[in-house]
């Protein structure tokens, strides 16, 4: 990623959480995305072996992914 783009990323994350920061009414919502098969796969199996929904192994994939971006992603939290 060049420069550019990531200064531009940086100022759209910031705006994000400036806008984030004055909802009253956090509530989750739907997410629907097209996955390649391979990707429908592993995570039917991932879910079969862990006895969870596919949702909860998302949600698990997309915090351990998280976690390294942490101070990044929470720019104003002290």
């Amino acid at each position: 990623m060049n420069d550019r783009l990531l200064q531009k990323n940086v100022t759209e994350l910031l705006d994000h959480d400036d806008q984030e920061a004055s909802v009253e009414n956090k509530t989750g919502g739907k997410f629907n995305a097209r996955l390649p098969y391979e990707y429908v796969d592993l995570l039917t199996r991932v879910a079969i072996l862990e006895g969870c929904s596919k949702t909860d192994v998302f949600k698990r994939a997309l915090h351990a992914y998280s976690r390294g971006f942490r101070k990044v992603l929470y720019p104003r939290t002290p």
